[in-house]
């Protein structure tokens, strides 16, 4: 058993050790491990601390909880916890800390700085705790282990947060609306969609993110790189839950399903998006005139309207636009593509809505009016005569008419026929 958790997360179980001292984990002390309970140690000091006995003496006890320091310092960095109190603020960006080296490692983010290396892989970190957890994907070992189903983390958070699965805990809470989480991080990225806070800014254009995974993905748009490839057809993604998305397009997986109305969809943010359209959830609001939006995209379109911003340009004629898929749509006018086929005669169109209103041409039956779910305008009014309808709208009316076709024609027609060519109510019962 552990004298000190937070001691005990620098240490590692294992079966060798000399294969482990092979690795040169980055360090100036020699690699000693305990002979009683065969615990590996990165460093003398670590070591000593994890052995020395804790005497009543050694311990600092907070008068809020049971939790208890070997050092005053520490137990005065944990009061803070409890009092709120965030004395360390960041010059960049006036975020506070409760302790000094926390604020140190936030302002490598402004900085860029990362001083901690891996001597096997020269990946960098920010914090001294970061490399020594990256350590294990050399060792393969994962000291912590869950209790409900057995799986290994290298970090005892890692595994914390991973028990909230299991037991549905949900402690972080948002101070602006009622959401909860079960990580920290993750409710701090959430609470950036009230605050519009983007504290992770790209170097090469100036865009700015709310989460760093977020500007990682969009720094291969500048260096084109896209690591992750799909097995099926090759095609390459900046991310790999992009990659895990797509690949869902060839099984057609559908693992993310609606408990309102038991729809599925293929990723969780869109069944996120359409949970809204049973609950009215609209969290993202204008600044500029309140109006509320149910996805984060529409309120960025929105905002434009407001400044005027029209960010994406088309690189042939120079004219801009607000949205990238109106640049999309743009575009296949000097390219002459018409993805949007009618299935009826095979035109094609360069909008989706084109197609729509020429669907109507086909209104006489068939796919084409199956697939819009129209009929003709004769049929919505059944109770007023060809002549009456003539005199309240004053325009031409076509009807459908049985026409000859060839053998062999399977396509629905209608023809237009002026009403002043169609015989009257009263030919009619005459014949």
């Amino acid at each position: 058993m552990l004298k000190n958790p937070s001691i005990g997360e620098m240490a590692v179980n294992m079966a060798n050790i000399s294969e482990l001292a092979s690795l040169h984990i980055p360090t100036t002390q020699t690699h000693p491990d305990c002979e009683q309970c065969r615990v590996y140690f990165v460093d003398i000091k670590t070591h000593q601390l994890y052995t020395q006995p804790a005497t009543q003496e050694q311990r600092f006890a907070c008068n809020q909880c049971d939790k208890s320091f070997t050092r005053k310092d520490k137990l005065g960095n944990h009061l803070r916890m409890h009092s709120g109190e965030c004395p360390h603020v960041c010059s960049h960006c006036n975020k506070a800390f409760a302790r000094k080296d926390q604020l140190n490692a936030h302002i490598r983010i402004h900085t860029g700085e990362r001083p901690y290396v891996c001597n096997l892989c020269s990946k960098g970190y920010t914090r001294k705790d970061k490399l020594g957890a990256h350590m294990y994907v050399h060792t393969g070992l994962h000291p912590y282990h869950c209790s409900h189903c057995g799986k290994g983390f290298a970090w005892k958070d890692k595994l914390t947060n991973h028990i909230r699965i299991h037991t549905g805990e949900r402690p972080f809470v948002c101070k602006f609306c009622p959401k909860t989480f079960a990580q920290n991080d993750k409710l701090t990225t959430h609470i950036r969609i009230h605050t519009g806070e983007r504290p992770y800014v790209c170097k090469h254009c100036g865009k700015a993110f709310a989460r760093k995974d977020k500007l990682g993905a969009h720094l291969c748009i500048h260096t084109g790189e896209h690591p992750y490839n799909c097995q099926h057809c090759g095609k390459g993604f900046a991310w790999k839950d992009k990659l895990t998305n797509h690949i869902r397009i060839h099984t057609g997986e559908r693992p993310f399903v609606c408990k309102h109305c038991a729809k599925a969809f293929a990723q969780k943010d869109k069944l996120t998006v359409h949970v809204r359209i049973h609950t009215g959830e609209r969290p993202f609001v204008c600044k500029h005139c309140g109006k509320a939006f149910a996805r984060n995209d529409k309120l960025t379109a929105h905002v434009r309207m407001h400044t005027g911003e029209r960010p994406y340009g088309c690189t042939t004629c120079g004219k801009a636009f607000a949205m990238k898929s109106k640049l999309n749509t743009h575009m296949r006018i000097h390219t002459g593509k018409h993805p949007f086929a009618c299935n009826q005669c095979g035109k094609g169109f360069n909008r989706k809505d084109k197609l729509n209103a020429h669907l109507l041409i086909h209104l006489g039956g068939g796919t084409c009016a199956t697939f819009v779910g129209a009929k003709p305008l004769i049929a919505k009014i059944p109770d007023i005569t060809l002549a009456a309808t003539q005199t309240l709208l004053q325009v031409p009316v076509s009807v459908p008419l049985t026409v000859e076709v060839p053998l062999g024609e399977t396509k629905p027609m209608i023809a237009a026929v002026p009403t002043e060519q169609l015989p009257s109510q009263q030919q009619q019962q005459n014949q």
